[in-house]
């Protein structure tokens, strides 16, 4: 039996010190941990549970889906994980496990929230930090209603965070790859899922330009499945409030625009010499 003065703090990757919450100081966690000691969990049983309530059907599927594109110096990185209503589904099948959320601090500029792990069968705990402004482009406070909003947001991110902690996205590698083919539909081309993707897009004022430029095309005859799964992960990021309209589509115009230009200036230089060369 595990007792209060054997759970010690653990490092998360992000260097956060766990601050378990108070129910883990209380007299039921012998109670919790000898529980989850006498029913361990049966990996591909849990596996087989995320798998068939991920994939219901495609709606849920493309629910589970998390991407966005970071842009570097040395060029673009697709980020994937899970997605809020994934962790959701993990956290429920995956057992004896708790997850918490907290605020944690709030200095009038940005509100911390805190989200805790702890996997009571391996005796596992992590905790990672959240932290969002709270002031409008003019520096003003939110009002209550968008500092509640932006709090909750933020909780929800911190609970996926700590889910991913406790459960590596890579051990779940074979439902990610059946989650996509279920949020693809069975026999649509991109071209028709594009329609909904679009108009989805659209109603948060994203134009059509802005989408292939995300994705670096020029015609939507250029479009391919892992690109439709990729606007449907960044349709998440930015529902659950990891990714902004603004950020997101700033970045890809003006990647786009300076690439037709150099592509213009290209086509400059090569018709002077085509005339240079006629010329001799």
């Amino acid at each position: 039996m595990v007792g209060n003065t054997q759970l010690q703090p653990q490092n998360g990757n992000d260097g956060a010190e766990v601050s378990i919450n108070p129910i883990a100081l209380s007299g039921e966690t012998d109670i919790l941990v000898t529980t989850a000691k006498a029913y361990p969990r049966n990996l591909k049983q849990v596996l087989r549970n995320i798998d068939s309530l991920s994939t219901i059907d495609q709606e849920t599927a493309s629910e589970c889906i998390y991407s966005l594109k970071r842009r570097g110096q040395h060029g673009d990185t697709m980020i994937e994980g899970m997605s809020i209503r994934f962790a959701e589904i993990v956290a429920q099948e995956w057992g004896n496990l708790r997850v918490f959320t907290r605020e944690k601090s709030n200095d009038g500029r940005f509100v911390t929230v805190e989200g805790i792990a702890w996997d009571m069968e391996k005796n596992n705990a992590f905790s990672v930090e959240v932290k969002r402004r709270i002031t409008d482009r003019n520096g003003r406070p939110y009002n209550d209603d968008m500092l509640m909003v932006t709090t909750n947001a933020a909780k929800s991110i911190a609970f996926r965070n700590a889910v991913q902690k406790i459960m590596p996205y890579a051990m779940l590698k074979g439902v990610i790859r059946r989650v996509r083919a279920a949020a693809l539909g069975q026999g649509e081309t991109p071209q028709q899922q594009w329609v909904n993707i679009r108009s989805y897009f659209q109603s948060i004022n994203v134009s059509e330009r802005q989408l292939l430029d995300y994705v670096d095309i020029e015609t939507t005859d250029e479009l391919t499945q892992d690109m439709i799964i990729a606007f449907k992960g960044l349709a998440n990021a930015i529902h659950e409030g990891s990714a902004s309209v603004a950020d997101t589509f700033s970045a890809a115009r003006q990647l786009a625009e300076g690439e037709r230009q150099s592509k213009g200036n290209l086509g400059m230089v090569e018709s002077a010499m085509a005339r240079s060369n006629g010329g001799e």
